[in-house]
């Protein structure tokens, strides 16, 4: 699409186009030719995405100005662009959380689709839990539960992470639970001993039938087999979630942007999904809607980025044994810096699940990288996942791996 036609088309003001389209030739994107445009673009995106408008779960605001920003640039380089809209159970957290122990204030995050407290509260004491995920139950003199107490795995060092609502229910609502950090376990359990008063206070609404939406983008080849990589556009309701997952997702656009204008053989397309924070909502839609059109048959590989940039290892969870001898073929080719390695697992796992639970039987890998210096451990699902956290060249590494092996897939 050319890009007078793409503004009225968007209606989009120029101001709030970014750097890329300035380069855009006719066919629309640029070549992404050197490493100096693609870090000026990933900073740029980075805060358009991150910075601008901070955390972005699905159904908020701020995920649907995502969703344009990334419609756009896809436009840009792409020739075919779609949403995959679909409805979900919005949940919204109406005010900070407030939980105290003894009269001690304890950070906490909600889980994001579980059920809140009334407008004052609640209070009770703790007991030991044999639910899986939940270490203490809050109960009333009755001894019934009114909510429930996770406590964050010993790798996060301490913090407090909200995890979603199908770890503890199978849909959203129930009563409420909450996560708290490690380092606040000592006092939890001189509270069960004890039996000192706890108290809880949030409220949260569950909006049914909220629309959200995944991009997609398609470079139209001479044949139907189809190239499918994709990376999560949402975040959790408290980061902004630079490492999870817009660096990775901003990657991809590098490449839509790369191969702009290009004939292919094989189709390639990109997606940016929705709800992979809420129980891979996105995904799920995308395969039961390519299942019923046929499309699912067409595709001959699928890779999922998630979180590639927590460090320079970067690993690749595949059970394919020609991706794996491609990939170190093309890094020795290529000199490309730090390491790869491999996990042996299913390729179709984690939020490419829903493809393969829906009949989809094809090579596929999960990227994701081996944390470095804790920084994970810092970031993940936090406040302080910031882009200024985020390594140019571990995305740059990535792009130019990603980029090589798209180009010999075509011939596979």
């Amino acid at each position: 699409m050319q890009r007078r036609a793409f503004m009225k088309a968007a209606g989009t003001s120029l101001l709030t186009v970014p750097f890329i389209s300035s380069c855009a030739g006719e066919s629309g994107g640029t070549g992404m030719a050197s490493p100096e445009e693609r870090r000026t673009y990933l900073t740029h995106m980075l805060k358009e995405l991150c910075t601008d408008l901070g955390p972005r779960p699905i159904g908020s605001p701020a995920y649907d100005r995502s969703v344009e920003i990334v419609r756009r640039e896809l436009s840009l380089a792409f020739p075919a662009v779609e949403l995959d809209t679909f409805t979900f159970p919005c949940w919204q957290l109406l005010d900070e959380p407030e939980f105290t122990v003894g009269g001690v204030r304890v950070e906490c995050r909600p889980s994001h689709g579980s059920g809140g407290t009334p407008p004052e509260g609640i209070t009770g004491v703790l007991k030991k839990s044999e639910q899986p995920r939940v270490v203490y139950h809050v109960v009333n003199p009755a001894g019934e539960p009114i909510a429930h107490i996770a406590v964050s795995e010993s790798w996060v060092k301490g913090k407090a992470v909200p995890r979603p609502y199908h770890y503890y229910y199978p849909e959203p609502g129930g009563i409420p639970v909450i996560n708290v950090g490690t380092p606040d376990a000592p006092l939890l359990e001189q509270a069960l001993a004890q039996k000192a008063p706890v108290g809880l206070r949030y409220q949260a609404r569950i909006i049914p039938d909220t629309p959200t939406s995944s991009v997609i983008g398609t470079l139209p080849g001479q044949s139907a087999e189809e190239l499918l990589l994709f990376a999560h556009l949402d975040t959790v309701y408290c980061s902004p979630g630079a490492h999870d997952n817009t660096a990775s997702l901003i990657m991809l656009l590098m490449l839509a942007h790369a191969f702009a204008g290009k004939k292919m053989r094989k189709t390639l397309t990109i997606v940016a999904t929705s709800a992979e924070e809420y129980g891979y909502l996105g995904t799920k839609s995308l395969a039961a809607r390519w299942r019923e059109s046929g499309r699912l048959d067409n595709l001959r590989f699928v890779a999922n980025f998630d979180s590639v940039t927590w460090g320079p290892e970067l690993l690749v969870m595949t059970r394919d044994e020609p991706l794996k001898a491609m990939i170190r073929t093309i890094e020795t080719e290529l000199g490309l810096p730090g390491t790869r390695t491999f996990r042996d697992m299913d390729g179709l796992d984690r939020e490419a699940k829903p493809f393969k639970d829906a009949g989809l039987v094809c090579p596929g890998m999960v990227v994701d990288a081996n944390a470095e210096d804790d920084l994970k451990t810092i970031c993940w699902h936090r406040p302080e996942d910031t882009p200024d956290r985020v390594p140019p060249e571990t995305v740059e590494t990535t792009f130019l791996l990603f980029r090589e092996m798209i180009n010999r897939l075509q011939t596979v």
